[in-house]
């Protein structure tokens, strides 16, 4: 595994544990790259997962991540643990969210050292709840 510069084309190259959303992958892919630090983990040739923290305002930032539907590993997450640990730097907090009652989603985030804060009722596509997860920190 290596880790490479996030591009907005690396969006529409993994198929994504949490699907295909209704939107604009290349915007979205530049709000992604041009918002905080960012960046892919390939293997080979292949992207497996994207992920980044949007800086929302000094000190405070939103973790965003596409990770590939088969290298949900163990040693993937790791590697992202590393990166993102990397990252963290001057941010007091950085939240995330996941699907409300997704194990898996969940527990990723708390792997990677966020707490549960609270669900977001109907804040998710389709009116889905999410959970809202923070990583808090003093700098």
């Amino acid at each position: 595994m290596n880790r490479i510069p996030f591009e907005p084309e690396h969006l529409l190259m993994i198929d994504d544990v949490e699907g295909k959303l209704d939107m604009d992958y290349h915007r979205a892919g530049l709000v992604h790259k041009n918002a905080g630090p960012s960046a892919s983990i390939v293997e080979g040739e292949e992207i497996i997962v994207c992920g980044g923290i949007h800086t929302l305002w000094k000190g405070t930032g939103e973790a965003w991540m596409a990770l590939s539907k088969g290298h949900r590993t163990p040693s993937v997450l790791k590697f992202l643990r590393e990166i993102f640990e990397g990252w963290l730097g001057d941010y007091q907090r950085v939240q995330a969210v996941t699907v409300a009652g997704w194990a898996e989603g969940e527990r990723t985030l708390e792997f990677l050292g966020f707490h549960r804060e609270s669900v977001l009722e109907k804040f998710g596509p389709n009116g889905i709840d999410k959970s809202l997860y923070a990583r808090i920190q003093n700098v």
